[in-house]
């Protein structure tokens, strides 16, 4: 089950490429189903690839329903992923505990990624008097809070992963010498972030509900 599937923001630019989440998913997955609220989706839900599919639904309606649709619901899924969400949410507690309290899906794994409070290369640009934060992000996460959500929500069993930065939309609408210097950059922000984990461009909480 892909959560925020469509990535309603970047869509049009990420959707031919690699670097759209959903794509990759059914890339690899026997079947993927996409999860979104966006406007783009119509109520019906919309075929995206030949093994997957996004549904128009609020996932906060998983505290009154396990259905997704008349033939799906969560429990039917070995994976949950979450890429990219929980910044947008205003109360991402309770969808940790959307699923980190339902015992249907024990046994299931979820997987959420979400910006770096203490990202390297927010650090480096903030000397410029900037913040990388897209506009609809509500909040942003250290290490430390997500813990602590993971702790909240009485999640059993999970680990936090540092993740590289990767810049995709720049590359991705760059040309040229710009875009070498954008990949070149990227290189060296993915070294130091090696080097020191907890400055990395983001985090994946690894949940086994």
């Amino acid at each position: 089950m892909d959560i925020g599937a469509l990535d309603e923001t970047a869509f049009s630019l990420k959707q031919n490429s690699e670097f759209w989440l959903h794509k990759r998913l059914a890339s690899v997955a026997k079947k993927v189903v996409g999860v979104d609220s966006s406007d783009l989706i119509p109520q019906e839900g919309v075929k995206t690839f030949e093994n997957a599919v996004i549904y128009n639904f609020n996932i906060y309606d998983l505290s009154k329903t396990d259905k997704i649709a008349d033939d799906v619901a969560v429990s039917d899924c070995d994976i949950v992923i979450a890429g990219e969400l929980i910044e947008h949410l205003e109360n991402p507690l309770e969808f940790f505990k959307l699923f980190t309290c339902k015992a249907e899906l024990a046994g299931k794994t979820l997987a959420i990624t979400t910006p770096n409070a203490q990202s390297l290369y927010n650090g480096l640009i903030g000397f410029f008097g900037m913040e990388s934060t897209h506009k609809d992000h509500l909040a942003i996460f250290s290490y430390k809070t997500l813990n602590t959500l993971c702790i909240r929500s009485s999640a059993k069993d999970w680990e936090i992963i540092p993740t590289y930065s990767s810049f995709s939309e720049m590359k991705l609408s760059s040309k040229g010498i710009f875009k070498i210097f954008v990949c070149l950059f990227e290189s060296f922000i993915n070294l130091v972030e090696f080097i020191s984990p907890l400055r990395s461009g983001g985090f994946m909480v690894k949940i086994t509900l």
